[in-house]
């Protein structure tokens, strides 16, 4: 039996740890606090992801994950209290050129709805669709970088 398989938790204090720091988040617990913090929620066995598990998240969706900054919470409770990235941003008028140059040819998009193109057929759309205006906003597509 290997180490992680003897010690399930231990594992998944340091799985959590090395997720807040890939999401450059402050991690200031001990194995030995992390656990006391499970033990008290009295939701270690229903730990997990996805509808009905217990998750650890900070207060606020900021600042480190530290004892006085964390709660046990449904999982489902933490993704409504996240703060979306997208949320007050908006595309520049190049990005979307460049989202709906890039679209052509897709097949799986909805607005395709199944139509293949060729190369060739996607080369002149995107040829054509350069120095027209934008039927939504008046604007008109220009390829800013080659």
């Amino acid at each position: 039996m290997t180490w992680a398989e003897k010690n399930p938790l231990h594992v998944a204090f340091l799985k959590q740890k090395h997720h807040a720091k890939k999401r450059s988040i402050s991690f200031l617990m001990t194995f030995e606090e992390w656990l006391q913090i499970w033990n008290e929620s009295a939701h270690i066995d229903q730990r997990g992801r996805g509808r009905g598990k217990y998750c650890m998240a900070r207060i606020g969706d900021a600042g480190p994950y530290a004892i006085d900054n964390v709660k046990i919470v449904l999982c489902e409770t933490n993704l409504k209290e996240q703060i979306p990235p997208w949320i007050g941003r908006r595309h520049s008028d190049v990005s979307r050129v460049k989202m709906s140059i890039a679209a052509m040819g897709n097949t799986k998009g909805a607005a395709n709805k199944g139509r293949v193109y060729s190369p060739e057929t996607i080369e002149k759309m995107r040829a054509a669709k350069l120095g027209k205006p934008s039927p939504k906003r008046g604007k008109t597509y220009k390829r800013k970088h080659q």
